[in-house]
């Protein structure tokens, strides 16, 4: 809990780290009468096999992962002290077309628009998947360049999740590019 001046000042200025908050709040809560307000429950993970089993928790529930939060002073903008922590799967696909068209970016304060590689195409137990994701500028500049130095090779994707795409096919959730091998594989 912070108080209204801590909240629209962006800066906890008692210095109180969250776990002191979260216990002011839930006993400021403990005489709440009011059935839409209530104080979530917090976990302290204490281990690595503390947060396997809560990482566990969260895939048998279905939820989307877990929320981290450092043991810190409030801060009134993003920072590292909350992490949304999710588990990624990653697998390997042979690049099977590429698509190209106009990108926007920023480079050097500027916005910019450049026609470059937009996304390549894969197979995910025969359905074609676009990935869009994951690749640097450069990359983009360099495979709308040379396609075949991706066409035809493989690539290392990472994804959240498989879901349904619009059709009602197999599709994958977040897919990120994250390594292009070469033409030889190591095994």
């Amino acid at each position: 809990m912070i108080t209204h001046d801590e909240f629209y000042s962006k800066k906890g200025e008692k210095n109180r780290p969250y776990s002191v908050r979260y216990n002011n709040l839930r006993e400021v809560m403990r005489n709440n009468t009011c059935a839409c307000l209530s104080v979530l429950g917090q976990e302290l993970i204490k281990d690595d096999d503390h947060f396997a089993e809560w990482t566990g928790k969260a895939k048998e529930y279905g939820w989307e992962g877990l929320m981290l939060r450092a043991d810190e002073p409030y801060k009134g903008k993003r920072s590292k002290d909350l992490l949304k922590f999710k588990s990624f799967f990653d697998d390997e696909y042979e690049v099977i077309d590429v698509e190209m068209g106009p990108f926007r970016y920023v480079k050097d304060g500027a916005e910019c628009e450049e026609t470059m590689l937009s996304c390549v195409m894969i197979s995910h137990k025969g359905h074609t998947v676009r990935v869009g994701s994951g690749f640097t500028i450069e990359q983009r500049q360099e495979f709308y360049q040379n396609p075949k130095k991706i066409l035809g090779k493989v690539i290392l994707v990472q994804y959240f999740e498989e879901t349904k795409n619009q059709d009602g096919g197999i599709s994958l959730r977040f897919p990120t590019f994250k390594y292009l091998y070469g033409e030889q594989r190591d095994t």
